[in-house]
């Protein structure tokens, strides 16, 4: 199927030190997203208003948000290899006998 078409916008605002930026994106030709719906959570088109360079921005809102940074996910070969060591630490485990040791004594007539 062919590849979904977008037309991208970045937009760069800055305040004093500070430097703010915006993404957004349209969807010009739909392609195999038609079939297949997005996958990715807050996926949905976000359009930015018309803003030319140089233009004075007034702020109309402000919302405070905190977030938190994941750790990075384990390699593959590092799973691998933990839960590897988990079978051999079961393996050399001392097995419980679960009958009494006996001698056979053998006689001659």
């Amino acid at each position: 199927m062919t590849p979904a078409k977008y037309d991208s916008t970045t937009l760069t605002v800055g305040a004093g030190d500070f430097r703010l930026k915006a993404r957004g994106r349209i969807l010009r030709f739909d392609g195999w997203t038609k079939v297949m719906p997005a996958l990715r959570k807050g996926d949905e088109d976000r359009i930015l208003p018309a803003v030319n360079k140089g233009d004075a921005l007034t702020l109309v809102e402000l919302t405070p948000a905190q977030h938190f940074t994941k750790r990075q996910p384990v390699s593959v070969k590092h799973r691998w290899l933990k839960s590897w060591k988990n079978v051999v630490s079961v393996v050399r485990l001392p097995m419980r006998r679960s009958f009494r040791p006996f001698r056979i004594v053998a006689t001659c007539e």
